[in-house]
């Protein structure tokens, strides 16, 4: 029998057609399937679509499929789990639907008990445990959270650089770093650019990149700033760890999002909040493989390292 693995988010669909043991058959990609944004008709056209496509690539029978396994942005709520898997029964397959940060999860580990913090523009941790119990902390978006993340980092540097300009801050070179960066002269030219919307959600968490480079120089304000933002991921983390209630001291965190390409500077923070013994790994899957673990009934080595050699022959982390 065989399982079909979907990756859905906001820009892009991935997906992989593969059997028990691990062995990969075929990948399609599709545009966006975010559940919230495309609606469910749009939603239902492109997933037959993709199982279409797939099995007749790898000409397999619709009826060999024994599931699909989906994680999909905006179907983090039991009810809309619930509705995307009757657009599959109605169309029949069975299925199971997850939101896309439990692949990620599932993916990064490679299903094993650990647990997964995510850090791009906003923030999110993810925890599985030895009885199969899933939980997560934040992801409450950039007003009410995402802490740690790229908006926060840029947020933060621009808030310091505004202390500085009224005089109750210290000096950072992030103030001219940032007005370079927004080919501003003056630093209170940052304020209606904000509350405007000329500089979005999306450009202030571009601004962390601006951090990362003021700590490499030795700038104090910037170190400050990412030592926070360490701990504030690793509070997450640790809420993560405390609900699951795990067996072991001895806990595997993987660190995913684009925060993270210079971790060097969040490591010892994220360590320093979680009062046990952390194994910082890297991701071993992409989520789209993460939906396909997730629909088999059994992973074990021998299907884990079938796929560490499939991910490669598919490039599927491209």
């Amino acid at each position: 029998m065989y399982v079909i693995g979907v990756d859905g988010g906001g820009t892009k669909t991935a997906a992989i057609l593969g059997n028990e043991k691990g062995n990969i058959l075929g990948k399609k990609e599709a545009g966006p399937s975010n559940y919230q944004v495309i609606g469910r008709e749009n939603l239902k056209k492109l997933i037959i679509s993709l199982i279409n496509n797939l099995t007749k690539d790898s000409h397999i029978k619709e009826s060999e499929i024994s599931k699909i396994s989906l994680g999909l942005a905006g179907a983090g709520r039991e009810n809309e789990k619930r509705e995307v898997q009757t657009i599959l029964k109605n169309a029949g397959f069975d299925s199971i639907v997850e939101n896309d940060a439990v692949i990620a999860l599932i993916g990064a580990l490679g299903g094993k008990p650990g647990v997964v913090v995510i850090a791009g523009t906003g923030s999110i941790a993810l925890g599985k445990n030895e009885n199969n119990e899933i939980v997560r902390a934040g992801g409450w978006g950039y007003i009410l959270g995402d802490e740690g993340s790229g908006f926060y980092i840029g947020k933060n540097a621009l808030i310091y650089a505004l202390k500085e300009y009224d005089g109750r801050g210290e000096k950072t070179i992030l103030t001219e770093m940032i007005k370079q960066n927004l080919k501003i002269s003056d630093t209170e030219e940052v304020v209606p650019m904000v509350y405007s919307g000329k500089l979005t959600r999306a450009g202030i968490a571009d601004l962390a990149k601006l951090v990362f480079k003021a700590a490499k120089k030795g700038d104090k304000i910037a170190s400050v700033i990412l030592n926070k933002a360490g701990q504030e991921l690793g509070l997450l983390a640790y809420a993560v760890i405390k609900r699951l209630k795990f067996e072991t001291k001895d806990i595997d965190i993987a660190l995913i999002g684009g925060i993270f390409k210079q971790k060097e500077f969040l490591l010892e923070p994220i360590k320093s909040v979680i009062p046990y013994n952390i194994n910082f790994k890297e991701p071993r899957f992409p989520p789209v493989v993460g939906a396909f673990l997730m629909g088999l009934e059994k992973i074990d080595e021998d299907i884990l390292g079938r796929l560490d050699s499939e991910v490669v022959k598919y490039k599927l982390w491209v």
